[in-house]
């Protein structure tokens, strides 16, 4: 599995910020550790953040994150509601 440096990660996010903002339901894109069966994977990823996460069958297929772009893995994390303080 290959290793990605942070900088490397934020030129690839930087590239695809807008593209990733677009989708349908996300509020938040940054760089974090994936995240599998409630488990840290130490793995470095393209974090995207929504409100409420859905299964693929109720999403169509545009409305779907990439599992990777550029060859950087990508987790969708369900964030919750948003309250300003």
């Amino acid at each position: 599995m290959p290793n990605f440096t942070i900088e490397k990660i934020k030129t690839i996010l930087d590239k695809h910020l807008n593209e990733f903002l677009a989708y349908k339901g996300v509020v938040g894109v940054g760089i974090g550790h994936k995240i599998k069966a409630g488990i840290d994977t130490q793995e470095l990823a393209i974090i995207v953040t929504v409100i409420k996460k859905k299964s693929i069958r109720e999403l169509n297929a545009m409305e779907l994150i990439p599992k990777k772009i550029d060859g950087i893995p990508t987790d969708v994390q369900e964030i919750g509601k948003i309250h300003k303080l």
